[in-house]
């Protein structure tokens, strides 16, 4: 990529916009290893291997188990790499719990689906027909990951492609050097290049991969870098499923004091676990007027009670600069009230919240990912659906509601616009049921989903309808006049095998 394009990718990653960047017209040099790499992937799924159930089963679980058995190298290579949190036993965990999913369910994803024929009988001229839908594979995946979960978001959105009958490769963040060295390592001496693939590298690889004209890309990551993602693929008409995150809004109703206290802790020690480094983590927090005192206290208290767990990890400078000044730089009135001590030498900052800081606060403008909050208060759930419904950073990836009123979370759930939305629960449940999706509406995301379950089968698939005429026939067009119905007595030819091998 030119000096243009490395300066945006620079500054995006240091906080700043990106957006307008013009991406150079030159193509970059990829290297002679990769473009045959993914030349032979493209090779090998024209032969119809990847269509097979067994195929697919089988590189579903030697993925995973892949993962699986080398839990405490990638924890390690994630430590080194600063990955927070680093320990990747419950991310395997989850692998190992979507990969029986997706066992149990692929052979009946991928079974033609029988379609009535809407058509009307008189215009059918006699002949009958049957229809299928069917799931087709739609061929050779690059799914580009993020450094906040470097390996599991490598994998994960990759088990859908898989099932789906695709080939993949995955470009791991280079921000992430050690994970994305032990990926490639583990990957390549347990699955066959043909199947699944890593390609390290940074800007110049992941534009010059684009531009290999794949079937589909995944992205996650940040908004701006999306644009320049989707912006590039346009030029070979590439399909895109972005997942972006966003600001993820959370209203505070009316509670009693213990349904307070379970909710303050969902937040803070959500935040306090992820250093805020989670695409699902609890962004800006509007609070109903008549629960701001008790709210703020008690916010405020859990947040002191963290102890030497309150300073988190920045995962690299880049971030540690971009967070620090939207901790810092407002408005508002830090909670708790001391001003926050940065660590600039280790990279870490307190878990703290800003309490009403004004619209044009660098907080208010930008997903935080890090472990602080802007506090607002607003007179009722009205209100806060109304700045919500307002905020210049567009639909979040996941909203939150927390609250005893029946009549205000039906309101907020109705009156905004959200990825997902949590009612009174946090991240890990919302993100547990295999038949829900994970995935953005707006800036948060488009093209699909990205964790798993059907929804990620069906993002990585594309749907053919088939339309065949029974008995022999021939079905022809009103304006062609071309029907055909064998004699009675004569042979017919035989109905079609749909179903895949």
């Amino acid at each position: 990529m030119g000096n243009r394009s490395s300066q945006c990718i620079e500054q995006i990653r240091n906080g700043g916009g990106g957006d307008g960047v013009q991406l150079p017209d030159a193509a970059p040099q990829l290297d002679a290893q990769v473009v045959e790499l993914v030349k032979a992937q493209k090779a090998y799924f024209a032969t119809g291997a990847t269509r097979s159930i067994p195929w697919r089963i089988e590189q579903i679980k030697k993925l995973c188990e892949t993962m699986r058995d080398n839990t405490e190298k990638i924890s390690e290579a994630m430590a080194s790499d600063n990955v927070v949190p680093s320990h990747f036993a419950g991310s395997a965990g989850m692998l190992m719990g979507a990969m029986g999913y997706y066992l149990s369910k692929v052979g009946e994803w991928s079974a033609p689906k029988v379609l009535d024929d809407t058509l009307p009988a008189e215009r059918r001229g006699g002949v009958e027909c049957d229809w299928l839908a069917l799931s087709e594979p739609k061929g050779v995946v690059l799914n580009i990951a993020p450094w906040n979960a470097p390996v599991l978001l490598s994998v994960l959105p990759m088990l859908g492609a898989l099932a789906a009958g695709n080939t993949c490769v995955i470009k791991p963040p280079d921000s992430c050097p050690a994970t994305s060295k032990l990926l490639k390592e583990i990957i390549s001496s347990n699955m066959s290049p043909q199947a699944v693939a890593v390609v390290e590298g940074g800007a110049d690889v992941v534009n010059g991969l684009i531009d290999m004209d794949f079937d589909h890309i995944m992205f996650t990551g940040g908004t701006s870098i999306g644009r320049l993602i989707m912006a590039r693929a346009a030029r070979t008409l590439t399909p895109v499923t972005l997942e972006l995150g966003g600001k993820n809004p959370v209203m505070i109703d009316t509670m009693d004091d213990a349904f307070l206290a379970a909710a303050i802790k969902e937040i803070v020690h959500t935040k306090a676990y992820f250093a805020g480094e989670f695409c699902q983590c609890h962004d800006y927090i509007l609070v109903v007027e008549s629960m701001w005192d008790k709210f703020t206290k008690a916010l405020g208290e859990s947040v002191e009670a963290l102890g030497e767990k309150r300073f988190v990890r920045m995962i690299h400078e880049r971030h540690y600069t971009r967070v620090k000044r939207m901790l810092l730089e407002h408005q508002g009135q830090f909670l708790p009230s001391a001003a926050p001590q940065p660590d600039d030498e280790g990279l870490r900052l307190p878990v703290t919240a800003v309490l009403e800081p004004q619209p044009n606060d660098f907080i208010m403008l930008d997903e935080v990912f890090g472990p602080c909050w802007a506090v607002l208060k607003v007179a009722s759930v009205s209100e806060g659906i109304a700045k919500v419904t307002s905020m210049p950073t567009g639909k979040p990836l996941v909203s939150y509601y927390y609250g005893q009123s029946q009549e205000g979370s039906d309101a907020w759930m109705n009156g905004t616009s959200s990825g997902s939305l949590a009612i009174n629960s946090g991240p890990m449940r919302m993100q547990s049921n295999f038949n829900a999706a994970i995935h953005g509406v707006g800036n948060s995301g488009l093209g699909g989903a990205s964790i798993w379950g059907r929804h990620v089968f069906e993002t990585f698939s594309h749907t053919k309808h088939v339309v065949r005429p029974k008995d022999g026939a021939f079905a022809g067009s009103i304006w062609a006049g071309s029907t055909y119905k064998p004699s009675a007595g004569k042979p017919s030819a035989g109905k079609a095998e749909g179903a895949q091998k």
